[in-house]
């Protein structure tokens, strides 16, 4: 096989399962010397995982060959390897079909067995796909027809392929196709491919060992890739796979996957027309070709080749369900011919007729010609404002989308505020689930706000003061002082001069010379010069600051005033240094190295454990403990006197971190990175960052008044954020938290304690689960896995749960009781019902009503295995998912304990019962289902999108629907309409807990990412322009001026 698109083209060469070598081949010809005597080696064409393929000329017929032969690095295996070998030469001969390379001659040598076929000159589909156009890649459509009608060949004579893949798809320079690569081939009658003992031998590097799963990672069928039997439709999958990369352009699955990974379906499948603007016939053929169910695909090759070659020809494709518009334009195209000379007759007698009309009538004529001109005038400018409303509909739609779909996709470099307006704007052109999201998340705590922002003219960036409203501005060839608060300029100098530092402390400004030669000490108050020194680099120095700190090519140098205090050597060329208010400097070298010292004091020297963090830049956050930004967008504290890293590292920011500064009370850090915008952490509380709209920031301080970032730029902005609302609780491994846990928030009660402050009550599998007071104190938690505990807490509510199960009930009590590990199944459902009760749901079992005093009041006659449960509010009836069976069973408290099946379903993953227990809330794939009480169908809410939905809820009174799904998105749904209201995608890993407030007005969602989110539902139904004099309100900006 020669490839013409590489100078030294591979070989695929994987190979089937041992065994006895087939009927009609065998060694009984053996050949001495191949190429000596019949086959003379011409070159190496490739090497396979068993084998290499060499360009022979073969003598006896005087043409040019590919010889393959067996080729075994380990000579214990060279036995089992010929047999194989001799397997896949059986199934390619037995296969005569134009599509499929013939096989030549089988024999053996003194370097052993080996088989000859037709050499293939040309490119792999995969090849010709790469770089293509889309209207090339489509002409390529007809080589994927004819790949499927030799695929189908092969399958009539009972041959699977197993590795389908564009690479095994040959197009020769004669424009003829071949499939190629037989060597994975089987037995369609196998029952599972390699089925070896599992104590054989893996025979070498790059062979499929016997009992593992065969084939590419990327064109697996999800039957495959979980190594189960295989037949003609897993062929069929990997041919749609193939066809998907043709039209798109790219692989639906990337280079990295993995049979784990392929068991899954393939989403970008969905997303093909509207992603890549292909044809919906071909979308269809591809949807239809890739099911995740081999029942719902293609029965054959066969009938896949028969809808590619219907599009071909421009028929109707079986796989597409076709609308009335599209089965109209398909009629006018076939019979275009007939009704252009039906038009043409039509006119001709028209024409007649008019002329027909003469005489006494003409008048009449005239006038009604006249009439109906106007008439028909009148209708084609109605039509086309008509028209025109449409199209300016439209077109508000489609930049709808694109502004949520940048607000979905640029959520993570967006602050706050931009998110809110780019939502704003999105709701203003159209409706949008997305954009009602991403507010729904902001809702929940107040925006950023603009406090005052300070335009100074002719300023081309400014240095604020942290004591007043004030600022040194710096013009093109200017310095001069402003007040801020009324606008006033104090003095102006003329000079090319920077301003670097701004010494409070002493009434001074530094600034350096725009040739950086001088650094010049200017007085405050007045704006005269007092001293002047040369230099060579920016000094610069932290609020309240006596003295400043200069850095040069490795050392530091210490300014009181315009004097050199001290000079002092670095451990390397660049680091990153800084001085405090307190006096003391500090300078850290990427590597770790470090100096530090005080004006006066000998400096000290030593090494900060890296463990991988490089300093880029550091501040100092009091007198012992330094903060650390690092290229990499993470922040970390570190105790000069301990030498030891403090409290966990704090990301949320992108790239490059620099320019850091730490407020007055040292609770606050600020910083930039490769985004707009100025980010601030709390150090306390640990977390992410919050982004605060700064867009052409040069710097950021402190002030205490309001607590508040001052940047620099052409106009002085003083922000102000709300300090102490949470709307994501995150899980640090040390220090005061909400809740500790460490395998994600697997379910979660939302509470209002009544002590003026709301708690989210969430557990998490195999850790602690806890509770937290309003001043931090953890106040409940348990750790005993298998075990049942339910702990007394004077007026509080309570917690029933294991540390090892996904489940946590609050209920009130006062009395405290433990169960016998020993005696207790797992649970997997737990629910307070009505009575001080608990319902007990086990991963295998019968059900249990436990009372107060922990004795088992009622079980169930039949052994469940608990999904999922849920319980109405006054806590008469429970749902339960029973995954024994795959059923929906409901018990009813109201009197005796009765337990009764509802309905039968082994799609569903969830199960939410309605408040009045009329009906059920179930989570199917990519949809929500709602039943009522005998099992009948009332509604279906549709995501819109291929997210496999895994958690459900009801709200208390019955509004809302909310579904959590494996992605991190929670979907939601207005009850009474069926709308789908809101799309919230703040989490990043799959949705594992939904609870609503009682009032319905909030929505609390838990991840396997380790956050819980909480989202306010009040503006889902706020019109656009309240939406936008409120964001004004909060924010101090207009929409406007808030955009990206």
């Amino acid at each position: 096989m020669i490839d013409d698109s590489r100078s030294s083209p591979a070989y695929s060469g994987v190979t089937t399962a041992p065994g006895p070598a087939p009927a009609g081949l065998s060694l009984s010809r053996p050949v001495d010397d191949v190429f000596d005597g019949r086959y003379e080696r011409r070159g190496l064409l490739g090497v396979g995982g068993m084998g290499r393929v060499y360009l022979v000329w073969d003598r006896h017929v005087e043409r040019e060959v590919a010889l393959k032969e067996v080729y075994a690095r380990d000579e214990a295996h060279r036995v089992e390897l010929t047999k194989r070998f001799l397997r896949e030469a059986a199934v390619t001969a037995r296969l005569e079909h134009p599509g499929i390379v013939p096989v030549y001659d089988v024999g053996s040598s003194g370097r052993g067995a080996y088989y000859t076929m037709r050499v293939v000159r040309g490119r792999s589909l995969a090849d010709r796909v790469h770089g293509a156009a889309p209207t090339e890649r489509l002409s390529l459509l007809r080589h994927v027809r004819d790949a499927c009608e030799a695929l189908a060949f092969a399958h009539e004579h009972g041959v699977v392929h197993r590795d389908i893949k564009p690479g095994n798809i040959m197009i020769g320079a004669f424009g003829e196709t071949l499939l190629m690569d037989w060597g994975l081939a089987g037995r369609a009658s196998d029952a599972v491919a390699f089925a070896a003992p599992p104590s054989a031998p893996i025979p070498e590097p790059g062979l499929t060992a016997w009992g593992a799963i065969v084939g590419t990672p990327q064109y697996l069928s999800p039957e495959q890739a979980a190594g189960q039997p295989v037949d003609a439709r897993s062929d069929v999958y990997a041919m749609g796979l193939a066809l998907y990369e043709v039209i798109a352009g790219i692989p639906a699955r990337g280079a990295d996957a993995t049979p784990d990974s392929a068991r899954d379906a393939v989403t970008s499948v969905e997303r093909l027309s509207a992603a890549t603007g292909a044809p919906a016939e071909l979308a269809a053929i591809v949807r239809r070709a890739t099911a995740a169910e081999p029942s719902a695909r293609y029965a054959s090759a066969a009938a896949l080749a028969g809808d590619l070659t219907a599009y071909l020809e421009g028929r109707r494709v079986g796989a597409h369900q076709y609308s009335n518009v599209e089965l109209l334009l398909r009629l006018l195209k076939a019979w275009r011919a007939p009704l252009i000379v039906l038009l043409v007759a039509m006119t001709a007698l028209a024409i007649g007729l008019t002329q027909a009309f003469t005489g006494t009538r003409a008048a009449r004529d005239r006038a009604t010609a006249e009439r109906e001109a106007a008439l028909a005038s009148a209708s084609r400018a109605e039509a086309a404002e008509r028209a025109t409303q449409q199209a300016l509909v439209a077109a508000d739609r489609a930049l709808s989308s694109a502004l949520a779909e940048r607000l979905v996709t640029g959520r993570a470099e967006l602050d706050t505020a931009a998110a809110g307006a780019l939502a704003i704007e999105a709701l203003r052109h159209g409706s949008s689930p997305d954009a009602r999201g991403v507010l729904a998340e902001l809702d929940a705590a107040p925006l950023p706000r603009v406090v005052a922002s300070h335009a100074l003219p002719d300023c081309l960036d400014v240095l604020p003061s942290t004591r007043r409203p004030a600022a040194i501005c710096r013009g093109a060839s200017t310095l001069s002082f402003w007040d801020l608060a009324p606008l006033e300029r104090r003095w102006l100098r003329f000079g090319e001069h920077v301003p670097t530092a701004l010494l409070e402390a002493t009434g001074t400004v530094l600034s350096n010379s725009r040739a950086g030669e001088t650094l010049e000490v200017t007085r405050l108050s007045d704006g005269e010069t007092l001293a002047a020194s040369a230099t060579t680099h920016g000094a610069r120095a932290e609020p309240e600051a006596t003295t400043a700190l200069e850095s040069f090519a490795g050392g530091l140098r210490i300014f009181d005033g315009a004097r050199i205090v001290e000079t002092t050597a670095t451990p390397c060329a660049t680091p990153a240094a800084t001085i405090g208010r307190h006096g003391r400097w500090f300078a850290i070298c990427p590597d770790g190295r470090y100096v530090t010292g005080r004006t006066g004091e000998l400096p000290t020297s030593g090494v900060v454990a890296s463990d991988g963090f490089e300093a880029h830049t550091v501040v100092w956050r009091g007198e012992r403990e330094l903060v650390f930004g690092s290229s990499k967008g993470q922040l970390a504290r570190w105790d000069r006197v301990t030498t030891q890293w403090v409290g966990p590292r704090l990301g949320g920011a992108r790239g490059l971190l620099q320019r850091l500064t730490v407020s007055p009370d040292g609770r606050f850090a600020a910083g930039f990175d490769e985004l707009p915008g100025v980010l601030v952490w709390d150090l306390d509380a640990g977390g992410g960052a919050l982004r605060l709209p700064a867009r052409d920031a040069a710097g950021a301080i402190f002030v205490t008044e309001p607590l508040a970032p001052v940047w620099g730029g052409r106009a002085p902005t003083l922000l102000t954020w709300n300090r102490e609302s949470l709307t994501e609780w995150a899980f640090p491994p040390e220090g005061p938290a909400v809740l500790h846990a460490s395998g994600g928030v697997t379910d979660l009660v939302y509470v209002d304690s009544g002590l003026g402050h709301a708690e989210l009550l969430a557990a998490a599998t195999g850790e602690v689960l806890a509770r937290r007071a309003g001043d931090g104190r953890i106040t409940a938690s348990m750790h005993v896995p298998g075990v049942v505990k339910r702990v007394a807490l004077a007026g509080e509510r309570l917690l029933v749960g294991a540390a090892s199960v996904p489940r946590a009930v609050w209920f009130p009590s006062a009395t405290a009781v433990f169960t016998d590990a020993q005696l207790v199944p797992m649970p997997r459902g737990l629910e307070s019902v009505t009575g001080g009760r608990v319902l007990y749901g086990p991963d295998l079992g019968p059900l249990w009503l436990i009372e107060p005093d922990g004795t088992i009041a009622w079980q169930s006659e039949q052994s469940v295995v608990t999904l999922d449960t849920d319980v109405t509010p006054d806590g008469l009836h429970v749902a339960i998912l029973d995954g024994e069976e795959g059923v929906l069973r409901h018990l009813s408290l109201a009197s005796a304990p009765v337990l009764h099946l509802v309905s039968s379903n082994v799609l569903w993953r969830a199960v939410a019962i309605a408040p009045d227990s009329s009906a059920y809330a179930l989570a199917a794939p990519h949809r929500v289902d709602v039943i009522d009480e005998l099992g009948d169908e009332i509604d279906a809410f549709e995501t819109g999108a291929p997210s496999l939905l895994v958690e459900v809820a009801w709200s208390p009174a019955g509004r809302w629907i909310a579904a959590g799904a494996r992605d991190g998105t929670t979907y939601l749904w207005d009850v009474a309409t069926g709308t789908l209201v809101a799309r919230l995608r703040a989490q990043r890993e799959r949705v594992a807990a939904l609870a609503f407030t009682a009032d319905e007005r909030g929505l609390a969602a838990g991840s396997w990412d380790r956050t819980i989110r909480l989202h306010r539902l009040d503006g889902l139904a706020t019109p656009v322009d309240r939406l936008a004099a409120d964001f004004e309100t909060r924010s101090g900006m207009t929409v406007e001026e808030a955009l990206p």
